[in-house]
């Protein structure tokens, strides 16, 4: 399982790298709700599928060794 949850975060990695190109350029003050709908919810299952890759290699981890 450990080496499943691994490369899932790290080609999730690419992809959020990718996608963080198609975000339009606001400045720094810009909000999150200035965002597009899809965009955001392409962000955040971006973000739920990291956290439950990089917490599945941890407790793998945790619990062979």
């Amino acid at each position: 399982m450990n080496l499943v949850a691994t490369p899932v975060a790290a080609v999730n990695g690419v992809l959020a790298h990718a996608l963080r190109g198609s975000v339009p350029g606001l400045a720094r003050a810009g909000r999150w709700r200035d965002l597009p709908t899809r965009l955001l919810w392409r962000a955040g299952a971006a973000a739920l599928v990291s956290q439950a890759a990089w917490w599945t290699s941890i407790l793998i981890g945790t619990l062979t060794s």
